[in-house]
This record gives C-alpha cells, structure tokens and sequence, in this order.
C-alpha cells in the first residue's frame, strides 16, 4: 500500500517544490520591483533635495556678495570722503605757506601801503582836532560874549596832542 501511493506522493512532492520555486521567483521578481521603486523614489527625493539645497546656498552666496559689495562701497565713500579732507589740508597748508612767504617786493609794497594809511589816519586826526580846537574857541568867545567867567580851557592840552602823533 505504501509502495502505491508513494508515487503519488512523491509526484505531489515535486509538484509542490515546483509551485514553491515559481512562488518564490514571483515574490522575488516582486520584491525587485518594490526595491526598484522604493530607490526611484528615493532617487527623486534626493535629487529635490539637492535642487533645493542648491538654491538655499545660491541665495546665501548671492546675500553675502551683495553685503561684501556693499560693505565696498562704504569703504570707498570713506575713502573718498578722507582723501577730500586730507587734499583740502595740503592745500589749505600750501596756501598758508605761500602767504607766508614775503617777497622783497611784497614786503616793500606792504610797508608803502601802511605808510600811506598812516599819512592819511595822520591827516585826518590833525584835521579833527583842528576842528575840536576851532568849536572850543568858538565856545570860549561865546562864553565871554555873555559875560560869564569860564572856569575851564576847551582846547585839547599839547600832551593829548603828543600821544596822538
């Protein structure tokens, strides 16, 4: 009995590993295409990732050149803006320089210029003072005319003369 169903059994037996090997290449192939698409995905994801990455450090690198460019151009005013003032205090210097050089020639006409103002201020106080001296004869006559003693002399004294010439 057990010789007659032994070949049964033992073609069931093959049939058997026959259906688990073609199971088995199933799952497989289905497992290779879940993998497959499982790395698709994550291929994507890390390629998104990237672009984005990218664009972050693009504008980082864009942000910190447009601050150094900035940061140049405040130097440069700086710059500028000291060169200016270091140009106008030569300048100033040199002109303070050349002013306070006297040529003979200079030194000549500035002595022929003060001489003349001088003359002139000399003139015109000897002329106010002869006037002063007129008034205070005038008043003095005045005072005489009416009869009344004067107990003071109008007219400047010779010191006051002195000191002005």
């Amino acid at each position: 009995m057990w010789s007659s169903v032994s070949p049964w059994l033992e073609g069931i037996h093959e049939e058997n590993e026959a259906a688990v090997m073609i199971q088995s290449a199933h799952r497989a192939k289905l497992a290779k295409l879940r993998v497959e698409g499982i790395r698709a995905e994550n291929n994507a994801a890390v390629r998104i990732q990237s672009a984005q990455r990218a664009k972050l450090a693009t504008r980082r690198v864009e942000g910190v050149r447009a601050e150094n460019a900035a940061a140049v151009k405040i130097q440069t005013m700086q710059r500028r803006k000291l060169a200016i003032k270091q140009v106008a205090d030569i300048r100033a210097e040199r002109e303070e320089l050349e002013c306070s050089i006297v040529t003979p020639e200079a030194a000549y006409a500035a002595a022929h210029a003060a001489a003349e103002v001088e003359a002139g201020a000399a003139a015109e106080v000897q002329a106010a003072e002869d006037e002063v001296i007129q008034k205070a004869a005038a008043l003095e006559a005045a005072f005489h005319i009416e009869g009344k003693p004067h107990t003071c002399s109008l007219k400047p004294s010779l010191r006051f003369r002195e000191r002005r010439v």
